[in-house]
């Protein structure tokens, strides 16, 4: 959290070292420093710990708990970082990282947005319901900085609200029945009740230097980090927090939201897996998902009741076909018909902003020879790589890749990380094989609306530019109504998004669409909407005939079929005008 400079030759150091697996202590890349916990280090405190790791130093105290109202407790955070610490905390120096820090905690004892539960129990802080309960207050000291500061200071409070005692409280009837009984506090510790803190999780940052996950970074490592991804997990295994800190100049926009998002479009496809008819089958989906998010999706799920006729496709559906399967089959059916275009049809398959995407493995009928290439950030491009090995996905043709359990069904696959924002992009991708001079599929899905305007159509422009004839585009974005109304608050909802997550999103696709792309050099072949989506699986002619078979809205013209656009397009004989 601590700001270091560092040059770039030092962060170069860094890099090679983690990639060799060697840190400048001696640990390897996801080894922590020694941990030390220490409790009831201040007597006057309800409960308190000083946890060192490393040479960072935190100490948290539990100060006796006030009364408050109405039917649950609260918890009040403050947060200092100790001039000892470092001469430049002096004054107000430190008050910006104490009120990041404080963010952070606070988060972690709020509703989680994956379990639904709190971290805490605040219902347990209560005394009288809807009259009073206890206000328990956390001081936060950080007497030294030499990195992990997050993951120190969660465990410093989880260890100091361990040892918490609250007092033992009796209810004392006043003389007069009409009078509001008073209350006897015995605070002897023999008899006083401790916090429940099973469930408070405790913080693990995962950090990206380079193309290495590591844990437990020190102040020159994180410096050198490109992103850090802070994780809370608690008795269970349950991932109850999360936050994304953007270093280096790369942002991650709403990581929180865009995480649990890429969880439920896997136990969509999860779930579609099951179906006696699948329009998706992703054998990936279930490890990807998570059994929290499968298990929220099962829950939400809705049983198929349409009364698909005969002749008309899947009418053995157990589920309604979900928002997230209705795209993926959309995506997968205009990339194999862009495949199939002729005789020069693209060989050549570019995913930008590619997550988690597995067509690679999940698509058999592709045609031979396809070489097939994902661009994502650093972050994302080893998170992938991590799980296609635990899942024995082939990533190669190396020894030993052909004996994997799940097998490439392209002739070549390579993943690069690379910022789309920046110029370098295209350049990495030539030397990993792309050829510009040969037709070529873009694929980007998920991605336009969390650009900039100007990137978005310079990403446009770019790929444009690099095309052969022949080349091709399948895309999908929000409209530009959309994002200007979520900006000005005429639009307040967009389900199944979550307001949080629609605030970043910035650039939609103008209307109308076909001039706009055609400046940028693309020609429109093909546009839809998720409601003539779902009216092309099922062969449905109108809203009524859908009923019963989707788990979205599929009204022509409702908010979700008029604020989003699935376009397929092809490259423009002009180069577009700069």
């Amino acid at each position: 959290m601590a700001s270091v400079l560092v040059s770039a030759g030092e962060v170069e150091y860094v890099r090679r070292g983690f990639e060799a697996g060697v840190r400048g202590d001696g640990r390897g890349p996801l080894d922590f420093r020694q941990i030390e916990i220490e409790t009831g280090v201040i007597g006057q405190a309800t409960g308190s710990a000083r946890v060192r790791l490393g040479t960072t130093d935190v100490l948290a105290e539990v100060g006796p708990p006030a009364e408050g109202a109405p039917n649950q407790g609260r918890i009040s955070f403050a947060t200092e970082f100790s001039p000892i610490a470092s001469p430049s905390f002096q004054g107000r120096g430190g008050e910006e990282l104490a009120s990041d820090l404080t963010a952070m905690l606070q988060r972690t004892f709020f509703r989680s947005p994956v379990s639904g539960r709190a971290g805490l129990d605040l219902t347990t802080l209560s005394i009288v319901s809807g009259k009073s309960c206890w206000v328990v207050y956390v001081d936060v000291l950080v007497l030294a900085v030499g990195g992990a500061v997050v993951d120190t200071a969660s465990i410093a409070v989880k260890a100091a609200l361990t040892a918490t005692l609250l007092p033992k409280i009796e209810m004392v009837a006043g003389e007069d029945p009409e009078d509001e009984p008073d209350y006897e506090i015995d605070d002897d510790p023999s008899v006083s009740v401790p916090l429940d803190t099973r469930y408070v999780p405790l913080t693990l940052t995962v950090s990206q230097v380079g193309v290495t996950p590591a844990l437990d970074l020190d102040l020159l490592e994180e410096a050198s980090a490109a992103a850090a991804l802070s994780v809370g997990v608690d008795a269970e295994g349950r991932v109850d927090m999360l936050d994304i800190a953007e270093q280096r100049g790369i942002a991650l926009h709403a990581a929180i939201d865009a995480h649990l998002t890429r969880q439920r479009a896997n136990a969509w496809r999860a779930l579609e897996a099951e179906e006696p008819e699948p329009l998706v089958y992703d054998e990936f989906a279930v490890a990807l998902a998570g059994p929290s998010a499968l298990a929220s999706a099962r829950a939400c799920a809705q049983p198929f009741t349409g009364t698909a006729g005969p002749g008309k496709p899947h009418r053995a559906r157990k589920l309604c076909l979900s928002n997230v399967t209705a795209r993926v089959w959309w995506f997968d059916e205009q990339i194999r018909a862009a495949l199939s275009s002729g005789t020069n049809a693209p060989r050549q398959v570019v995913v930008l902003g590619s997550g988690m995407d597995t067509r690679p493995w999940r698509c058999s009928d592709f045609p031979p020879g396809l070489l097939w290439f994902e661009v994502d950030l650093p972050a994302m491009v080893s998170a992938k790589g991590l799980a296609l090995d635990a899942l024995g996905a082939q990533k190669g043709t190396g020894p030993g890749e052909g004996a994997r359990k799940h097998p490439l069904h392209v002739a070549s696959w390579r993943a690069l990380t690379a910022d789309l924002s920046g110029p370098d992009w295209v350049q990495a991708l030539a030397a990993c094989g792309f050829d510009p001079g040969q037709p070529t599929l873009w694929i980007v899905e998920g991605l336009f609306m969390y650009l900039e305007p100007r990137d978005g159509t310079g990403l446009l422009h770019t790929m444009q530019g690099h095309s052969a004839p022949g080349s091709r585009l399948v895309t999908h974005n929000v409209t530009q109504e959309l994002v200007d109304g979520v900006q000005d608050g005429s639009i307040t909802e967009y389900p199944p998004y979550s307001q949080d997550l629609v605030r970043t999103w910035h650039y939609g696709f103008p209307a109308p669409l076909e001039p706009a792309l055609a400046e940028l050099g693309w020609r429109v072949t093909t546009k839809a909407s998720r409601a003539l989506i779902a009216r092309s699986i099922f062969g449905a002619g109108s809203d009524e005939e859908l009923e019963g078979c989707v788990e979205f809205d599929a009204r022509l013209g409702c908010a979700m079929d008029r604020y989003s656009v699935f376009v397929a397009a092809t490259v423009a004989d002009v180069k577009p005008r700069t």
